[in-house]
């Protein structure tokens, strides 16, 4: 479902022209380089899940002014299991499905369902402190559970909280940086995917990915000479385009990975309108 027109944003547009500094602990390239040669890593590259991260391409500096872009222009909704942005007034649907396309984690709600039930119903405190109770943690602690665990509902609904996190925090003002904690890697991916002019300019196809690898895998940004991508490069490649893909589409493989780690999509998220 689309955002109501007209569109109101977090920030105004005086503010779209600020970068900043997006800080995060997601070390995908060098806790990878770090596993990979150790006895354990084949547990790793065996998961039905953690496996494509080893396909990951080699790139030490992650490059975020794509997802600054989208993160300035995030539009105000009430829904707290979407988030969407507006790119020269076309609409990008960031969901649980962008997030399955994009790293090919598992998305299953009834296991983060569960969880839920145990941590309030079963194991529940007299006040929320943030901190999952020791007991669902031994629950959890099994490389059986972690094979089969939703890690991709997990990991998409801490992005929705902290996209909205972000917005509170910067009260519409840009500043030097912002913390952006989890896993960040489909939202940095997701402009390059939605925008084909973007991912023209700035991403390239890994000859390393294997037929099956999620998108996050299947293409690398091109190099660069310094760490990253300033915003205004990410403005010129953009320019005024409105060839934008407001939702992603799946491919005909992506379908068959979609039925074994999403639920069915309601059907006006599959229509992508009201």
């Amino acid at each position: 479902m689309q955002p109501m027109q007209p569109l109101e944003f977090y920030f105004k547009s005086s503010e779209f022209s600020k970068s900043s500094k997006i800080q995060t602990k997601c070390f995908v390239t060098k806790t990878i380089k770090l596993i990979k040669d150790k006895p354990e890593s084949e547990w790793f590259t065996s998961h039905s899940q953690f496996r494509h991260f080893f396909h990951v391409p080699d790139e030490d500096n992650l490059k975020l002014q794509g997802m600054w872009m989208l993160l300035l222009r995030t539009i105000c909704i009430p829904e707290d299991d979407v988030a969407w942005f507006a790119i020269n007034g076309v609409p990008i649907r960031y969901s649980m499905r962008e997030h399955a396309l994009i790293s090919g984690l598992d998305c299953d709600r009834l296991k983060m369902t569960v969880l839920f039930f145990l941590g309030w119903v079963i194991r529940g405190k007299l006040k929320d402190d943030g901190h999952l109770d020791l007991f669902i943690l031994r629950m959890m602690d099994d490389l059986d559970a972690c094979r089969s665990f939703p890690w991709g509902r997990l990991t998409f609904e801490d992005a929705i909280k902290e996209i909205k996190h972000v917005m509170n925090h910067l009260k519409g003002e840009v500043k030097e940086a912002c913390t952006f904690p989890g896993f960040i890697i489909p939202l940095e991916v997701l402009a390059f995917e939605c925008i084909p002019d973007l991912e023209k300019t700035f991403r390239i196809y890994s000859d390393d990915a294997s037929e099956d690898c999620p998108r996050m895998y299947t293409s690398r940004f091109t190099k660069f000479s310094v760490r990253g991508y300033p915003l205004e490069d990410i403005y010129a490649a953009v320019r005024d385009t409105k060839v934008i893909n407001s939702v992603l589409v799946p491919t005909t493989g992506e379908q068959i990975m979609l039925a074994r780690i999403i639920d069915e999509e309601r059907e006006y998220d599959r229509q992508g309108s009201p």
